[in-house]
Order: structure tokens, then sequence, then C-alpha cells
């Protein structure tokens, strides 16, 4: 292990030290291959958070923005539980500023 960092645990430092020497985690690149393909483009739009771009990209099969806007704009985000038309409208408004 190289430098260590007062406050950081041995896990957290062995993580670092693994991302600077090979400039990626084998750990979270595992966890990542677990989640859906366009989970993280969709955290790029102004309100969109972790739990909602999961939800979107799981339910719906979303792959990137664009497929996000033309489900949104199809009325396919309001039935799913915990969205409604209001929360629909407010991911178009975002993507189209996007």
């Amino acid at each position: 292990m190289g430098h260590t960092v007062p406050g950081l645990g041995k896990n957290i430092q062995s993580h670092l030290d693994e991302l600077f020497k090979t400039g990626k985690v084998k750990h979270f690149q595992e966890i990542k291959k677990d989640l859906p393909e366009g989970m993280f483009e969709l955290l790029d739009i102004d309100g969109m958070g972790p739990k909602t771009a999961y939800k979107l990209t799981k339910e719906l099969k979303i792959k990137n923005i664009n497929d996000l806007e033309a489900k949104a704009r199809g009325g396919k985000i309001r039935n799913l539980p915990g969205f409604g038309p209001k929360s629909e409208q407010e991911i178009i408004d975002s993507v189209s500023q996007f």
C-alpha cells in the first residue's frame, strides 16, 4: 500500500491506491456491472437523482437521454409507481433544457 491518509480506513485507502495505479477499481466495476446501462447518463439531467435514474432505466429499459424523452412524451413515466403527470412533465422540461 502507498501513503496512509489520516481518517481513511484500510479498504478506502486500498481502493484509492488501486485507482491511482490502474485507473480503475475492480470492486466498483463489479458493482457497476449490475446497474442498468443508461443510468449514469441520466444523472447528468438537472434534478435527476440516482434512485430515480435507476428506477426509470430498470422499469422502462431506458438506454439514454433521448430514450427518456421519448418515454416521457409518450406518457410512459406517469404509469410507474411514485410518478405522475407532474413528475413526467418535470422530466420533459429538464431534458429540454439539457
